[in-house]
This record gives C-alpha cells, sequence and structure tokens, in this order.
C-alpha cells in the first residue's frame, strides 16, 4: 500500500513471511516484535512509552489529511 499509515506499508512482508515460514512461526515473531523488551507487556504501532516507562521505538501518527 503507497498510503501515510506505516502500518499498512508491512501487509506484503508479511504475507510473504506466513508464505514462506508459516503462520504458526509469523505468529511467534509478532508476539515478540509486539511486546516491550523491559516487561513483556504488549504494545502497539504508535505507542511511545510502555506502561513500565520503557521508551519504544514508534513511529509518528500521520499528519490529518
Amino acid at each position: 500500500m503507497n498510503d501515510q499509515w506505516p502500518h499498512h506499508w508491512t501487509m506484503k512482508s508479511n504475507l510473504e513471511y506466513i508464505k514462506k515460514n508459516g503462520k504458526e512461526k509469523w505468529l511467534q515473531f509478532q508476539k515478540q516484535e509486539w511486546s516491550c523488551k523491559n516487561c513483556g507487556a504488549e504494545i502497539k504501532w504508535y505507542q511511545k512509552m510502555c506502561s513500565c516507562g520503557q521508551q519504544l521505538n514508534a513511529w509518528d501518527l500521520p499528519a490529518a489529511g
């Protein structure tokens, strides 16, 4: 996708990963990818700070069009 939302950009690569490695491996990877490295809490795309206080490497929200 070619729009302003970064979370849309990963669709193609995610589908390719699933096709190559299977959905269970992709789900395991996603759980690791979307967990706080400090406390293990689930994190979201645009979340800049975990509830434990850990700074997160998050995308900025696109400007309102």
